[in-house]
């Protein structure tokens, strides 16, 4: 099995099998090849015995697989400015092309390809241009070139096919590429139209690879097409490079499904599901086992990219997700966020129809669910990177800013949170999900007051202050839950006492009819706001005495759990306030009388 290790940013990276050879160690064909058995080592000048090279091949073909360097900490090469041809491939074989003070033999090339034929004709492979940066063994060896090229059936040599001249690069491999995907002004835009007529007459050209950069890696003329950032490839020239070579999304490090993920100004979401289609395997590779490490270090999967870059994005989630439903959960990305905290935490005007699939998604997954909160409240870090404090920052921030048709957008996504965290905490199904109440869901979840008066105002009718959750909670129930429960909001951002109040006063779109109501069960007992409220300690400067106002016959009436009234029930308990107890006594001293043992006296 291949070992893993952890980098600093919590990340997994693949090492080779070390097939029975020390971390520290090089194998005995790499000793050979005249390199030290540890340590630093040069490949130009090592002095190399070709024939017991072949020989060694011949009965110990393994060795010609292991590559080198895969432990050691330095590289084997001292290469001037060339170091970019063995970042991919330090095979031993490519070790060897290397070599300028004993060039290397036909025999011996013959046995590496026999021992290992993927060395050479995998498409990826560098070994032409390799081969090529070493003027002696060209000498030496006139027809190595010739004979690589012939092994691999992928490789350009060391011309540019005229496919990818069409994208902007030079005829000569080594000669300038076009700017893609830095600056628009700059960059170059492709006549799409004419590469695909010329890959009509052409279409073996779609098979074969060239690097997309000086020095860089191979990649065929598809994954290419998708580096163009501000002039993407339309459907057409996408569905003709996949119909011609679909090797280009199906080999192990492609780069094309990441790629096309990454696309800021890709509108059509059916060149993603064309490039699905071919592999639906590749939505679940994360980035680092592709070629091309840029975007795809950062966003762990194809699903993290879209969620950030895409302007489609919304519409094809449920493909990737279908194709790797893992993805949502999925914490590979740079800052190990999960797909949903990348949209609403990185990505500046992530759409509201994005937000709500991605919830929607999530929820059927039930993604978050060891947290035991739901995926608004996954973080590995502090609170700060919870999806759902970023919801509540963002509707604040454009709020703020005086934007009204981002404010409005920032807004309706964050209540989309409030509605999502409250079907997962009652457990709502995926199609009842968005039934949650809204009301509900903001008292208990914003942890701001200004989006709970903004929702009473806006949205709010009288029949949603009496309307119950799956928990059987009303909005004021929840209120006096959250009120009872200091530790979870800052008095400085929301006030429970002014919400109670707000949510009774039939001034102001509330209702005092919330405080005769009857929808909280403790213990299985239905009880009164305000025997909730003392349950829960709530005083009556925190909002007890505005249910009292709204419903006085409430202190009449005894609490179904213990047979106390409220003015007793004040005093059970370890949040029990004399206050309170005092001021509940005070507003009906008649209760208090009859339970005295010299009444008429304490009367009179």
């Amino acid at each position: 099995m291949a070992r893993t290790k952890k980098t600093a940013r919590g990340k997994a990276t693949f090492r080779e099998p070390l097939n029975g050879i020390s971390e520290n160690e090089r194998s005995t064909l790499l000793q050979l090849m005249g390199l030290p058995r540890e340590g630093a080592a040069s490949a130009k000048t090592a002095s190399a015995n070709w024939s017991t090279v072949a020989e060694r091949l011949r009965t110990h073909t393994r060795e010609a697989a292991i590559k080198e360097s895969r432990c050691l900490t330095t590289t084997p090469f001292d290469t001037d400015g060339c170091c970019n041809e063995w970042r991919f491939e330090k095979h031993p074989l490519t070790v060897a092309l290397a070599n300028e003070r004993t060039p290397l033999t036909r025999e011996a090339l013959i046995a590496f390809i026999s021992a290992y034929p993927d060395v050479a004709n995998s498409p990826r492979s560098p070994l032409v241009v390799a081969a090529s940066k070493n003027s002696v063994l060209c000498k030496s060896f006139p027809d190595i070139l010739d004979i690589l090229r012939r092994v691999n059936p992928h490789c350009c040599g060391l011309q540019r096919t005229k496919t990818f001249q069409l994208m902007g690069f030079s005829p000569a491999i080594d000669g300038p590429v076009p700017q893609y995907d830095n600056c628009r002004d700059a960059a170059h835009v492709v006549n799409w139209e004419a590469l695909e007529s010329h890959l009509r007459e052409n279409p073996e050209e779609a098979k074969i690879v060239c690097p997309s950069s000086n020095g860089g890696v191979a990649l065929f003329p598809l994954e290419v097409a998708l580096h163009f950032q501000y002039s993407p490839p339309p459907l057409s020239t996408v569905r003709l490079l996949l119909q011609l070579c679909p090797e280009a999304v199906t080999i192990a490090d492609s780069c094309a499904l990441m790629k096309a993920c990454s696309l800021p100004f890709l509108k059509d979401p059916d060149v993603i599901r064309s490039i699905l289609k071919v592999d639906p395997r590749k939505a679940g590779e994360v980035g680092q086992r592709m070629v091309e490490c840029t975007i795809e270090e950062q966003f762990g999967l194809p699903l993290h990219a879209a969620a950030y870059f895409l302007p489609c994005a919304a519409q094809v989630v449920p493909d990737l997700v279908e194709s790797y439903p893992a993805a949502l959960s999925d914490i590979s990305s740079i800052y190990s966020q999960i797909p949903l905290q990348v949209a609403v935490r990185d990505r500046p005007r992530a759409s509201v129809e994005l937000i709500k699939i991605l919830l929607q998604y999530g929820h059927r997954h039930k993604v978050g669910k060891e947290c035991g909160r739901g995926q608004l409240f996954v973080t590995e870090d502090s609170e700060s990177w919870m999806a759902m404090y970023n919801l509540i920052c963002n509707a604040g921030l454009y709020r703020e800013d005086g934007e009204p048709g981002r404010a409005e957008e920032r807004f309706q996504s964050a209540c989309l949170g409030f509605q999502a965290a409250g079907a997962f905490k009652t457990e709502l199904t995926e199609t009842t999900m968005w039934e949650y109440p809204l009301l509900q869901g903001a008292v208990e979840f914003a942890r701001r007051q200004w989006i709970v008066m903004q929702i009473l105002d806006r949205y709010t009718t009288q029949a949603d202050l009496i309307r119950t959750d799956a928990f059987g909670r009303t909005p004021l129930a929840v209120a006096i839950e959250m009120a009872g429960n200091n530790d979870h909001h800052d008095p400085d951002e929301i006030d429970f006492s002014v919400i109670i109040q707000r949510l009774l006063n039939d001034d102001q779109n509330g209702s005092s009819k919330a405080a005769v109501f009857l929808p909280m069960n403790v213990a299985g007992f239905p009880m009164l706001p305000l025997h909730q409220a003392l349950h829960q300690g709530v005083g009556l400067e925190d909002g007890s005495e505005n249910i009292v106002k709204a419903y006085p016959e409430a202190l009449s009436i005894p609490d179904p759990q213990s047979n106390l009234l409220p003015c007793l029930l004040a005093a059970v308990g370890e949040r029990a306030r004399v206050e309170n107890i005092f001021g509940l006594m005070n507003m009906r001293p008649d209760l208090i009388v009859p339970l005295c043992g010299n009444h008429k006296k304490f009367s009179g």
